[in-house]
């Protein structure tokens, strides 16, 4: 039986996958043909309480429905920032450390990963569907 893989989701994919009506959960699932454990950081949390009260009106509403989805599905890892790390400095080190695939829609974040040999996801809203580079045995 396969192992149950540690998924951690960002910002921008909870965002778009509300705007764009798609079950960010079972789609990642489904794209690594297994069960999933699914975590956010604390950071996240954070900037989506953050959205929910300060961002334009569709982004507002979003992230006001991304917090219900993620309260519901997601552990929230409390992440203590070292001296000079960036919020992506943070994720890579949290998924190297933590063996997880980061699900993310951010380019250069992306880059960085794959450039690091991890896995890595993403949401390809031509195809309504989430993809995946690199997996964990």
């Amino acid at each position: 039986m396969k192992r149950e893989l540690k998924v951690l989701l960002d910002t921008n994919v909870l965002i778009l996958s509300i705007k764009y009506g798609l079950d960010i959960f079972s789609y990642v699932e489904e794209a690594l043909l297994r069960k999933c454990s699914f975590y956010i950081l604390d950071r996240t949390l954070s900037e989506l309480e953050n959205i929910s009260t300060k961002g334009k009106s569709l982004d507002k509403r979003a992230a006001i429905k991304a917090l219900e989805m993620v309260k519901e599905r997601c552990k929230v890892l409390q992440v203590k920032a070292l001296p000079g790390e960036t919020v992506d400095d943070i994720i890579v080190r949290v998924v190297h450390e933590n063996k997880m695939i980061i699900i993310t829609n951010d380019r250069e974040l992306r880059s960085r990963i794959r450039a690091l040999g991890m896995p890595v996801g993403w949401i390809n809203l031509k195809e309504k569907r989430v993809k995946i580079e690199g997996y964990y045995d």
